[in-house]
């Protein structure tokens, strides 16, 4: 059992860490002070300012409470964020999959990403509509059947298989870009694209922008909304994994965390491109750009002080890279309903 003493005080430093330590029943009393409480972790909110402090797991804490009684406390009682949503894209930066369960694929020591449960060996083709346009069936070609073709990414070179012409002309035919014609690709089997070494060493993702998850928070979105004329939903931010149940914005003071008992590091938060003001059932853009420039204006990285942050840049949510033992060989599955546990925290948020 752990003895823990309970003292109320402010903060001197946004960075300081305190020992302190509450039972629900308090919140009426300090609801100014209490904002969460979840296994390891209680988040204080002092002078508007969420403070995480660690709490060394055991099955139960002795408590001494501010009003001098010591109770004990079950690590039960302590409260889990649990999983919510989970969205996958089979194409980038169209629309998003909600699944109630899925894996990691068998691959994913060399590229992670989620995808429906089912191996993928057995995905046979990928099925495209678009308002006024026929669906197409397009079958998944592999080198050599399909045309290997360089793609950039950011910086990156990315090796692809062209996936034919019927999905060239269909995608043509909807885009209807002057001067300009599309061709669908998928990664190359056997193609590694390594993530950024400063950031997520000996990992790597595909067609994603630079991590292969992103993890998003319900509560982060009903704050941020609180701040917009117009309330926006959680697909403008194409988060893989969804979580309720944690105090806005937590997330970016996480290390590494346990999702349904597989381990996750936390990267960095997500530096937003404009995607999050394209209405993502229309694909049309918001003519002030929102929220895209509320992000910059509320979460740039200057006003947060994250280590290196700059003021033209918005973060929302957190890229994610999952630690695997070598070990295994089993796709882990992750599924709607699944538990979080905090493991450690972050030193410094570097943006």
């Amino acid at each position: 059992m752990e003895i823990l003493n309970v003292v109320i005080c402010f903060v001197v430093k946004p960075t300081q860490y305190l020992n302190v330590k509450l039972l629900r029943r308090e919140i009426k009393v300090l609801e100014r002070h209490l904002v969460h409480l979840e296994f390891g972790i209680v988040y204080l909110n002092m002078w508007q300012m969420l403070l995480p402090v660690v709490l060394l797991p055991a099955d139960s804490y002795e408590v001494k409470l501010s009003t001098m009684e010591t109770v004990t406390l079950q690590a039960s009682e302590l409260e889990l964020p649990t999983v919510s949503g989970l969205f996958v894209y089979p194409v980038k930066s169209c629309a998003g999959i909600s699944m109630d369960e899925v894996k990691l694929t068998p691959k994913a020591l060399v590229r992670p990403k989620l995808l429906p449960n089912v191996d993928i060996d057995e995905v046979q083709s990928v099925v495209l509509t678009a308002e006024g346009m026929p669906e197409l069936e397009v079958p998944v070609l592999k080198a050599p059947e399909g045309q290997v073709r360089v793609v950039s990414v950011w910086k990156d070179k990315v090796e692809g298989v062209d996936q034919g012409d019927a999905a060239a002309k269909w995608l043509d035919t909807f885009l209807k870009e002057e001067n300009k014609s599309f061709r669908l690709v998928r990664v190359r089997d056997g193609f590694t694209r390594h993530t950024k070494p400063k950031y997520a060493p000996g990992h790597a993702t595909n067609f994603a922008d630079a991590f292969p998850f992103l993890l998003a928070l319900e509560e982060s979105l009903t704050d941020f909304n609180e701040k917009l004329e117009d309330a926006v939903p959680m697909n403008r931010f194409r988060p893989n994994i969804v979580l309720r149940g944690s105090p806005p914005f937590t997330d970016e003071h996480w290390n590494c965390i346990t999702i349904g008992g597989i381990q996750f590091r936390n990267v960095r938060p997500c530096a937003r491109c404009g995607m999050p003001s394209v209405d993502q059932a229309t694909g049309i853009v918001h003519p002030k750009r929102e929220p895209s420039r509320a992000i910059v204006r509320e979460r740039n990285g200057e006003l947060l002080g994250f280590t290196d942050g700059k003021k033209v840049e918005g973060y929302f949510g957190s890229n994610m890279v999952v630690e695997f033992n070598e070990g295994d060989s089993k796709p882990p599955k992750l599924t709607i309903g699944a538990s979080v546990k905090v493991l450690t925290l972050k030193k410094e948020i570097v943006a």
